[in-house]
This record gives structure tokens, sequence and C-alpha cells, in this order.
């Protein structure tokens, strides 16, 4: 689902985006998450937000990742 997200064209920043990833369909004002927090309105264009996949990027990147929990560590 998400590559269906992904390819979606970006609107103006100050647009309401519509999230498809889940039968919820829900609109997203600019600057708010949708109702799974997974996907929010960044400037008009609909981007996965959540912890995962945001430090996955970072350690693609070679970015610095600091632990959300100490000990959590499998």
């Amino acid at each position: 689902m998400s590559e269906a997200v992904a390819t979606q064209t970006p609107s103006p920043k100050d647009a309401v985006v519509r999230c498809d990833a889940c039968p919820v369909l829900c609109r997203i004002r600019p600057g708010k998450a949708g109702a799974c927090d997974r996907y929010a309105n960044v400037e008009g264009v609909l981007t996965r937000v959540d912890p995962l996949v945001i430090t996955e990027k970072a350690a693609a990147k070679g970015e610095s990742v600091i632990p959300f929990l100490s000990g959590s560590e499998g």
C-alpha cells in the first residue's frame, strides 16, 4: 500500500492531502498527522513519519540514531 501513497503528486503546501493507506481515507491538514499517526502532511506531501521509518532513513544516510528506550536493544 505505501507504494501507492508514495506516488501521489505533491499538493500545494497549504492543501489538505488524502491518505489512502487504509480504509479510513484520512484528509490530513498541513502540519498534521492522520488518525494512525504513521502518515502526515509535510508541506503538501503525504509522508510516512512513524519512528521505524525515520530511524531507517537516518541510518541509511549515516546519521546518528539515539535509542528510544535504554536497554531495549535485543
